[in-house]
């Protein structure tokens, strides 16, 4: 079995993410130092929370990887509070550092 890099990872989380779910537009990739890959996505479907709470995802058996992978799930408002700076990221989820995945 061929084992993915944590980017390529990230883009077949999103890329199955948004398969499931066509509302989910946006998917940055936060690159980490340790096999922890974090992802932000962005949907239409989802309904706003007003906070941003990242939760730790299992990836299926299909896509088995090494790597722990951790998501934060935003609404199209929250996205645009996040943008507008009156929403703050995680401390470690820097937006200079993403890479788009979708």
């Amino acid at each position: 079995m061929v084992t993915l890099s944590l980017k390529d990872t990230a883009q077949a989380v999103a890329v199955s993410h948004h398969k499931m779910d066509e509302g989910t537009h946006t998917a940055k990739y936060f690159p980490s130092n340790d096999n922890l890959i974090k992802i932000l996505e962005v949907s239409s479907s989802v309904a706003t929370s007003g906070s941003i709470d990242p939760f730790l995802c299992d990836y299926d058996e299909h896509h088995a990887a090494p790597y722990r992978i951790e998501i934060i799930l935003l609404s199209d408002e929250e996205w645009k509070d996040v943008l507008d700076k009156k929403l703050r990221l995680p401390d470690d989820w820097d937006l200079q550092y993403a890479e788009d995945l979708l």
